[in-house]
């Protein structure tokens, strides 16, 4: 298995020797180090990989330094901090002693004068952060050491750092700052702009839970616990100890009030209440901290979302209030693979072993993994694989893909098989009794091949689906992901789409199409678990149940029920598994479709955008470069946002379920773009200024539109498609409606040449993309090795590329090709350019081009690799519970 210790002592080496590890939270694990320089123990805190990878070394480094400057006898000092080998760490000395919250549950509760003065003194230390600008965000028993009594507040540190790194980048990780027993109600629904009034909050939540034995909102689950924070009322502290003086209780109360302002205006304020007899606040109301049951809440859906990105389930809970989370390594010398688009691991029909795709070098492999022993080791003959492995029912087979096959091997070694040729599978599965089913051509074919003969027994195709599951009935497939991030249902019988989920009251009549539209549930990667439930990722990386009444495609109200689920680009599969027992397997980590947008030059030297990291889709820079238009997923609607390069700031222009490719006009005055309300809904081609406060005009009724080039001031060349066969449009937009003629057919992303003599596209049995002169289009030229998209970097110059998978490799790649319309062909063969393995693949058109001889593409911002995967037993009852809970 991994040893973190050993690896810390080798990047250390020279510096601290780790002796053992002490404890784990959810941001850092710290460990007991000797200082050699020093010669003195000290406690050395080391991030978390999916934190330090969206937190930074330099941001991470620069802003700790602010730590170092907080000297007061009551905050634990800082003694050195640091990047080695990956790893992002701080060091503190090491207190020979016990935290509070240790204290706590050896005690139950503390006499009430030594609480009081333990709070005190807290507060007294908070009083001096928050005059240096710094809040802590995290104050919890277990932060606050005792050390010869004396109370010692820890982890400033990791509060600056990463509240310093944004509540986006926070979101993408899966964690937060703040526990829920101690969480204020700003905090609980989501605002990240916490004062220091949040510290005092916390504060007070930790004096209540020391006098009184448990904290303010106690709860089984943290959605019961913060939906309490959000709209219950804490029992009074008297109520429950008759020996806390009045002043006591009414500070508490103060310190718990629901709204910042109504709070103490600073923690030096909280001590000399807590130290004058005559203070009072407000009314004593004795109302049960279980009084906020979920069905007599007010919770607005808004802050409801909001949970969504703060909801830590079940890793926040009390030991004793679910079976334990336990993590499981999967090997000592290679990591588990996670960008691939699938789901990368698989547990055993048993529960026994797991098969994992593990990134070894270069390339990939499939790995065993026992799960009742350390037994870790390659499953012969499948390097390069990818894919989600699928074991077979008895255990003993492996389904994969590898270079272009569906492959079936031993899992103990022997001869492969080839089941089945694919070209871009989305999904593949081991079908009961009906050999193998899967999805290929990004979506658009679902087929069914007999597993001996290899037989193709059904093919069918599709509208589109990706991470399809099949329902009750076998003949619909509940569908989300890639270019469309909500549920929607795709019948067989006619492949085309059926419905889609929606949000209502489950045994009410149906919603019209109206309101569905409106409604529709947003993800990706949706799963029925025991034909009542619906799990999906959200757009924000967390894991989201609700129930569902299949039958009439209706789901009531959902909440989360996991947060930081590692969730893949494009596809959006997330990293779970939940096997028959009700365990889940899962990988924590970051939403990789959120991303950073960045710019190459000429020479390929890779630029970040001024602008912060979103869940960008597609994008289209002005030809001035100063601003640009980007789809970005909303929490209802895909939002067209602009952007100003120079300021960084951005509007939202327009909102929609479905927002496809912009196009800035060439004087980079108008935006043209299609929308679509909801798939199977004819859609629209608008066209305005953002600067200007009119609408867009409608300038044509055309579904799936997607922009191409412009090669006139009016003329748009574009494309729809359907079931993967696209239609090539041009539409004149100096008059309205605009007049729309049909090109040609079985092309996509079109492109024309700056001189207007010649096209590129994508063509729909090409293995590379189209090369044809313009306006005549009298020859026809495919090149190849170099990616499916052509765009113009100049009158004689492509770019191609994109993502490039080949043995085990996910990365992108781009090539330029130099037209010489004097040879034939035309063309010289393309020439490598640069590589990204940082690059994300997004719906549509995966990059764009700069005006200047660069590209714009976006950049994944945490790991490739995982080290290790989270188990949780019973954790389905628990899901259903909270579930049903919350649609009382």
């Amino acid at each position: 298995m991994t040893d973190p210790v050993t690896r810390l002592n080798a990047a250390l080496e020279g510096r601290y020797a780790i002796e053992r590890e002490l404890g784990e939270g959810g941001m850092a694990t710290v460990y007991l180090a000797k200082d050699l320089k020093h010669e003195r123990k000290v406690a050395l805190k080391v991030l978390k990989p999916e934190l330090a990878a969206v937190v930074g070394a330099e941001r991470f480094l620069a802003e700790i330094k602010t730590t170092a400057g907080l000297q007061h006898p009551h905050i634990l000092p800082l003694h050195d901090s640091g990047e080695a080998d990956g790893f992002l760490f701080y060091v503190m000395p090491y207190v020979e002693g016990e935290t509070l919250r240790d204290r706590i549950d050896r005690e139950k509760q503390l006499p009430v004068d030594e609480a009081v003065a333990l709070a005190s003194k807290v507060a007294g230390a908070l009083h001096h952060a928050h005059e240096h600008g710094v809040i802590h965000r995290d104050i919890k028993p277990g932060n606050i050491l005792i050390q010869d009594g004396e109370p010692v507040v820890a982890d400033f540190g990791i509060a600056l750092a990463v509240g310093a790194a944004g509540s986006s980048r926070l979101t993408e990780t899966g964690l937060s700052l703040g526990t829920p027993y101690y969480m204020s109600p700003e905090q609980a629904t989501g605002d990240q702009a916490v004062g220091a009034s949040t510290d005092t909050y916390a504060l007070g939540s930790v004096l209540y839970e020391m006098l009184v034995g448990e904290p303010p909102y106690p709860g089984t689950t943290a959605q019961a616990v913060l939906g309490r924070i959000i709209a219950g009322k804490p029992i009074s502290p008297t109520e429950q100890r008759p020996s806390i003086p009045a002043n006591v209780d009414a500070a508490l109360r103060k310190a718990l009030e629901k709204l910042p302002a109504d709070r103490f205006t600073s923690a030096q304020e909280f001590v000399r209440a807590l130290a004058d007899p005559g203070f009072r606040h407000g009314e004593v109301v004795g109302v049960a901290s279980g009084a906020g049951p979920w069905n007599r809440l007010t919770v607005a859906t808004t802050a409801l979302a909001s949970l969504s990105v703060l909801v830590a389930a079940w890793g926040w809970l009390r030991p004793a209030a679910l079976p334990a989370p336990f993590d499981v390594g999967v090997s000592d010398t290679v990591p588990l693979a996670t960008n691939g688009g699938f789901r990368t691991f698989t547990v055993s029909p048993t529960g026994d072993f797991l098969i994992f795709v593990a990134q070894k070098d270069t390339t990939t492999e499939l790995w065993y993994r026992s799960l009742t022993g350390a037994e870790a080791h390659p499953v012969p003959g499948t390097v390069g694989a990818l894919g989600t492995p699928i074991i077979s029912p008895d255990g003993r087979q492996v389904l994969f893909t590898l270079d272009g096959e569906l492959k079936l091997t031993p899992i103990a070694g022997g001869s492969s098989s080839t089941v089945a040729e694919v070209s871009s599978v989305t999904y593949f599965d081991l079908g009961t009794g009906e050999g193998v089913v899967f999805t290929d051509q990004d979506g658009s074919r679902f087929q069914r091949v007999d597993l001996l003969s290899g037989y193709i027994v059904e093919e069918i195709p599709l509208t589109y689906c990706i991470n399809p599951q099949r329902l009750p009935g076998g003949r619909r497939l509940l569908c989300g992901g890639g270019a469309l991030k909500f549920a929607y249902v795709v019948d067989l019988e006619d492949s085309a789409l059926d419905s889609t989920l929606a949000y209502a009251p489950l045994g009410t009549t149906a919603v019209p199409g109206a309101d569905r539209a409106r409604s529709v549930v947003r993800g990706s990667d949706f799963r029925i678990v025991d034909d009542e439930y619906l799990l999906y990722m959200s757009l924000e990386g967390d894991l989201r149940a609700a129930p569902i009444d299949v039958a009439d495609d209706r789901v009531g109200r959902s909440i989360t029920v996991l947060p930081g689920v590692r969730t893949e680009s494009y596809s959006g599969r997330g990293q779970y598994q939940v096997t028959p027992d009700g365990t889940l397997y899962y990988i924590p980590g970051v939403h990789a479709h959120i991303g950073q947008l960045v710019r190459t030059n000429a020479d390929g030297v890779i630029t970040p955008l001024p602008i912060d990291p979103a869940p960008f889709v597609r994008f289209d820079l002005s030809p001035d470069g100063r601003s640009l238009a980007a789809v970005v997923e909303g929490i209802e609607r895909q939002e067209l946002r602009i952007y100003n390069l120079e300021t960084g700031g951005s509007q939202v222009w327009l909102e929609e379920q479905l927002v496809l490719q912009p196009r800035w006009s060439p004087d980079g005055d108008r935006l043209l773009v299609g929308v679509q309300a909801v798939p199977g809904v004819r859609g629209a081609v608008l066209l305005g200024s953002p600067n200007s406060p009119s609408p867009p005009d409608t300038v044509a009724r055309i579904s799936n539109f997607w922009a191409g080039d412009y090669h006139a001031d009016s003329l748009i060349l574009g494309s729809t498609n359907r079931n993967r066969i696209g239609t090539s449009l041009r539409l004149d937009v100096s008059t309205l409606p605009a007049p729309v003629d049909t090109v040609s057919g079985s092309s996509f992303m079109e492109s024309i040449s700056p001189d207007g003599r010649w096209l590129t596209y994508w063509g729909e049995d090409s293995r590379g993309f189209v090369l044809e002169p313009w306006p005549s289009r009298d020859r026809v030229y495919e090149i190849t090795g170099a990616g499916y998209q052509g765009l113009w970097l100049s009158a004689n110059e492509i770019v191609s590329g994109g993502l490039e998978i080949g043995a085990g490799r996910r990365e992108g790649r781009w090539y330029k090709t130099r037209i010489d319309p004097d040879s034939d062909p035309p063309f010289r063969q393309p020439v490598f350019w640069f590589q990204d393995p940082l690059f994300t693949d997004v719906p549509g058109s995966p990059f764009t081009t700069t005006h200047d001889g660069g590209i714009l593409y976006m950049q994944r911002l945490g790991p490739n690799v995982a080290h290790f995967i989270r188990v949780i037993p019973g954790w389905v009852e628990q899901m259903k519970r909270a579930v049903d809970e919350a649609n009382r």
